[in-house]
């Protein structure tokens, strides 16, 4: 149990596996019960074995219940780029247990090696498949609206014939083929906030000029951009906040990025709440810069009228919806551990 509850802690709470080595957290242990720091390894390599033990265990339980199960197993993949700069592939399996109730599980974070093209990502797939044994009844295969995806499909496909691994339920690529929802949503949310030239947008997001020309937006991004540009005036910011509007507490204002609409929404709402300390940090930059900044860079185009304020609160209420529809279409996080224990076993 407490093998099982110290790499549970570490891997949650993202705790060094060094920390075991510590003399102060080994006297900490000692201070509540003398003999309990005996049951702590005196080093890292013993929690990284551990854990290994325990990402073994989980996938050998996932193993036999998969080996059990009647229906067909459907996939779904994204690819991610982790904080170490590893290119991993999630693959979900999910499936109907013998009870007809439907279940998920993460099954496999492989690295996709050189380009992220549809035969690369074919081979990591059928790897994982086959360590499950589930690639003779493998079923739909769910991906986001990359070109590269749907030649994985056809590529799975033909990777699984080579290794002479017939699936058992015959599907065209087009059949098999199925469209991440949320994937969708995210293209559909940002077209409706940024036109049709989203592009454009992301290449070239560090132009004032570019993002100003969607509208309020795009003031709102600048402002919060150059709010957030330097350790300077991020503490006035929070200083306006506490002396000049004397609030109880201060919060930053969020930023968005290019790649997921529901960072706009999260900054609208953030500028919302923060509209008066907004408004008035806006004139004294503007008063402040006035002859000095660079005319890219000035506040003066992006100041926001009353009436760009009341767009962003029709946005947000607009974008309301969305924002519920995609958590409910993000799943069940019933792998988290699972997750976390492939991560830490990358490091």
């Amino acid at each position: 149990m407490m093998e099982k509850n110290l790499v549970e802690w570490m891997l949650r709470d993202h705790i060094p596996f060094s920390q075991v080595e510590s003399r102060s957290f080994r006297k900490f242990i000692a201070s509540i019960r003398h003999d309990a720091v005996s049951f702590i390894p005196r080093s890292g390599d013993t929690v990284r074995s551990w854990i290994l033990a325990r990402f073994n265990q989980v996938r050998n339980e996932i193993k036999e219940h998969l080996a059990m199960v009647g229906s067909n197993i459907h996939i779904s993949c994204d690819m991610w780029s982790s904080p170490n700069n590893y290119a991993l592939l999630g693959v979900v399996a999910h499936w109907t247990d013998p009870d007809h109730r439907q279940r998920t599980s993460l099954i496999g974070m492989p690295c996709v090696s050189g380009a992220h093209t549809g035969v690369n990502i074919a081979s990591v797939v059928a790897d994982v498949l086959q360590l499950y044994n589930i690639g003779q009844r493998l079923g739909y295969m769910m991906l986001d609206n990359a070109t590269n995806n749907d030649t994985a499909v056809k590529a799975v496909h033909d990777e699984l014939a080579e290794r002479e691994i017939e699936p058992l339920t015959i599907m065209t690529t087009g059949e098999r083929r199925l469209r991440c929802f949320g994937h969708i949503l995210n293209l559909v949310v940002k077209a409706l906030l940024f036109g049709k030239d989203i592009d454009a947008l992301e290449i070239s997001s560090a132009e004032f000029a570019i993002w100003r020309k969607i509208g309020a937006v795009g003031k709102l991004h600048n402002i919060v951009r150059w709010i957030r540009a330097s350790p300077q005036r991020r503490e006035r910011f929070v200083q306006l906040q506490l002396e000049a509007l004397q609030a109880e507490e201060a919060f930053m204002v969020r930023q968005n990025n290019d790649t997921r609409w529901n960072s706009t929404y999260a900054m609208i709402e953030s500028a919302l709440c923060l509209q008066h300390a907004i408004d008035k940090f806006t004139v004294a930059a503007i008063n402040e810069s006035l002859g000095t900044a660079p005319r890219g860079e000035r506040l003066e185009p992006d100041q926001l009228a009353p009436e760009d304020w009341k767009e962003l609160e029709d946005l947000a209420k607009l974008l309301e919806p969305f924002k519920w529809l995609t958590m409910e279409m993000q799943g069940i996080h019933e792998q988290k551990q699972l997750i976390q224990v492939t991560l830490a076993a990358t490091r």
